[in-house]
């Protein structure tokens, strides 16, 4: 194939050329609108200012005028990504070939379309990482429990994975993931292998418009109909919608009495798009339908059917073939959840954020995906008892190499009890320290002893004193005359205790794992912020979804990468991506916000952001206006601070010590205690005078009142309905095993 100037491309290469300034050639370049099929000459009916920058000489005129010129003429030769011409005897009797630059392969000098003009066998063969998965699930299920699943030769008729399609439970499933094809398909509910593979067909650009017709006409709220009977035996499968080539093919043989020949030829016009092609069979359509008797009119209504179809042509048998690989996919996901998703992590490796969604999806399946293990893991992802154990390739800087030497050790012996026991029994020549020290950060010595800052600080002697021992072990045994090597040996077995040095807090552990691994696994620093945001409104990323473009929304969540960007004013702005527990999203800064939040915009910050929703082209992002942090979104957002108090410490000193406390932090909050006297909800009691601010200092105090019986928290009631705990008008004391009732509870909270 041969790659062409494009209008953007051309006016950038003649620049390069001309060794024009870059700043002038961006700037013209982008005034070039980002459309498909776009031409200089459309360019310029489009974009009044490029047209005057193409009559005013100078720069303008000299690149536009010479781009017209050098316009859709071949810039470089490329590779087809799978097509391979196959000949009876070696390639170079019948064509002249040359090796590619770039890989090295053997390519043929002529174009594709010169290829199968010339009558030879051009077959195009797709590789799928699906067929990886699917091997790899089928093994693993083989090793867990003695199945042998004959994936290929299976039957298409199983419930269990047509009500997974029906739920939209497809994340994971090859071409069935994102959220629009998801929602169609709990519309949809499909029940036969027929519909999989027309929503293969249907979800693209073009026929995609006709996914409500072919839905609403599966569930009878539409009428099924045939601008004439001979289409039915061709359309009745899709409802009357035209959805593959063959159904064109057949058509063209019931309707115009087109031989299979000719009717392969129609097939090829528009598999190519082909568009003069098209015009040359429209005359012999037409004609063959008159013979047999079907009106001009309704032949040419269908032909122009067939001609809008030809734009997004698609052979059934490609459908048939992807949705069969999704049906096998969703098979196993149905069935034999641990493993297909373990076989899908495996798949994924080195893509962190496609690594995010799955585990996020094990976690709704409720499948546990637990931490690295030194004992426990393996290479690869893997599933045992309904469990998913990460492996330990998936850590930054441990590679294969290491973990196949880990592995090796660990089952030549016994599990490793503490980090120098590991050090001395792996071979040190494949684990190195950076190795180890990147399994501790990622928590996979969790479970032999000491935490993870001392582990990290005691790796140095650890290795010292491994290298030392398997130094010897590779001179021999020491002497049992040198009692002085004896006595050093003993001494380094006897101190293998970890240097007393601070545990980390969340915050750092979490950092560290997510450095080691690229998202976070035993916890998320947004956790203890959870109720907090959830309290006061702010939404989540999962909650987006179904939000209409350009609607106001209020996000919390950590910020995991910015990018500045220049605009083609020369203005500053920004491109990142924020995540939470549930996902993450693209976020866009234009110049004017940037300018006021770029302190705020860093990476790791944990914020609530303010911007509205952009959903364009199947991209969702947020166009940022505003960051906060937390804490002061708490204090903007809040109206009210929480205490929720188990009855066993509702106790006239607990309450003193609580009206204490919040009298060190007034406020514009109202203050609301939940208390758990009995019930079916918490009894609510408002402080008649008492305001305080929500901040975190005082909500971290207020819990350590009575660690385990007290809970605070921040929320915004305003504009919402009042929750299920209500105000009763009095509780006896009896009632709540001698705690004072709510009303005494109330005064005691009062001022004095």
């Amino acid at each position: 194939t041969f790659g062409t100037l494009g209008a953007k491309g051309v006016i950038r290469d003649v620049g390069r050329v001309l060794d024009l300034p870059f700043s002038e050639v961006d700037k013209i370049s982008k005034l070039v609108p980002t459309e498909l099929k776009m031409t200089l000459d459309k360019a310029l009916d489009m974009s009044p200012e490029l047209k005057q920058m193409s009559q005013g000489g100078g720069v303008g005129e000299k690149l536009l005028g010479i781009g017209r010129q050098l316009e859709g003429l071949a810039r470089h030769a490329s590779v087809h990504a799978a097509a391979v011409v196959i000949t009876p005897k070696p390639v170079t009797e019948y064509m002249p070939l040359y090796k590619s630059p770039k890989g090295g392969e053997v390519v043929t000098q002529y174009n594709w379309h010169h290829v199968e003009d010339l009558g030879f066998l051009k077959m195009d063969f797709l590789g799928l990482r699906n067929l990886t998965l699917l091997e790899d699930s089928v093994k693993m299920i083989a090793d867990n429990y003695g199945e042998e699943i004959d994936i290929d030769n299976m039957g298409l008729d199983d419930k269990e994975t047509y009500e997974l399609f029906g739920r939209g439970e497809t994340t994971g499933v090859f071409q069935f993931e994102s959220n629009g094809m998801r929602d169609y398909l709990i519309k949809l509910r499909p029940d036969r292998i027929e519909d999989i593979i027309a929503m293969t067909a249907l979800y693209r650009p073009g026929p995609m418009k006709y996914i409500p017709n072919y839905i609403a006409r599966k569930h009878g709220t539409e009428k099924v109909t045939f601008d004439h009977p001979i289409l039915e035996p061709s359309l009745e499968e899709t409802y009357g919608i035209i959805l593959y080539q063959e159904q064109v093919m057949r058509i063209g043989r019931d309707m115009a009495g087109f031989s299979l020949g000719e009717a392969d030829g129609i097939r090829k016009a528009m598999g190519k798009k082909l568009a003069e092609e098209m015009d040359k069979w429209r005359t012999g359509f037409v004609e063959g339908a008159l013979k047999n008797d079907v009106p001009k009119a309704v032949a040419e209504k269908i032909w122009a059917d067939i001609e809008v179809f030809a734009g997004y042509a698609f052979n059934k048998s490609h459908s048939a073939a992807y949705a069969v690989v999704s049906y096998q996919c969703a098979y196993l996901k149905a069935h034999y959840p641990a493993e297909y998703m373990a076989a899908n992590l495996n798949s994924e490796i080195g893509d962190i954020e496609r690594l995010v969604v799955l585990i996020e999806e094990c976690r709704r399946m409720g499948l546990d995906v637990l931490a690295p293990d030194v004992n426990e893991s393996q290479v690869d992802f893997v599933a045992r008892k309904g469990e998913i154990r990460m492996g330990m390739a998936a850590i930054r800087n441990v590679g294969r190499p290491a973990v196949e030497a880990i592995v090796r050790a660990r089952e030549d012996g016994e599990p490793f009890d503490s980090l120098f026991d590991f050090c001395e029994r792996v071979d040190l020549r494949s684990v190195n320290r950076r190795s180890v020290e990147s399994l501790i950060k990622a928590g996979a010595f969790d479970h032999v002893g000491g935490h993870r800052a001392q582990l990290l600080e005691g790796v140095g002697r650890a290795l010292d004193m491994a290298q030392s021992a398997q130094a010897d072990r590779a001179r021999g045994q020491i002497s049992l005359f040198d009692g002085a090597a004896m006595e050093a040996q003993a001494a380094m077995v006897n101190d293998r205790n970890l240097p007393d040095v601070p545990e980390w807090g969340e915050r750092d552990r979490l950092s560290h794992e997510k450095d080691m691994i690229g998202f976070y696994l035993s916890g998320h620093p947004l956790a203890r912020y959870e109720t907090d945001l959830m309290e006061m409104g702010i939404r989540t990323v999962k909650g987006l979804e179904g939000m209409p473009d350009g609607g106001e929304v209020q996000l919390g969540g950590v910020i995991i990468e910015v990018k500045p960007h220049i605009d083609k004013n020369g203005r500053s702005m920004a491109f990142g991506s924020l995540e939470d527990m549930q996902g993450s999203i693209d976020l866009v800064v234009f110049p004017d916000a940037f300018e006021k939040i770029r302190d705020r915009f860093v990476v790791d910050e944990m914020v609530v952001l303010q911007g509205r929703f952009s959903g364009r082209n199947g991209r969702t992002s947020v166009q940022v206006e505003q960051i906060l942090g937390i804490d002061q979104a708490r204090e903007a957002l809040a109206d009210t601070v929480n205490v929720r108090l188990s009855a066993e410490v509702i106790r006239m000193e607990r309450l003193e010590a609580l009206k204490n406390l919040c009298m060190r932090f007034p406020g514009d909050c109202q203050l609301r205690l939940h208390l758990d006297i009995g019930g079916e909800h918490p009894t609510v009691v408002v402080s008649r005078k008492l305001e305080v601010a929500p901040s975190e200092m005082l909500l971290n105090e207020i819990a350590n009142l009575a660690e385990g019986h007290v809970k605070a928290w921040a929320s915004r009631e305003a504009g919402r309905a009042r929750r299920a705990a209500r105000r009763v008008e009095s509780v006896p004391a009896a009632e709540v095993n001698g705690a004072p009732d709510e009303d005494f509870v109330a005064e005691a909270l009062e001022p004095a």
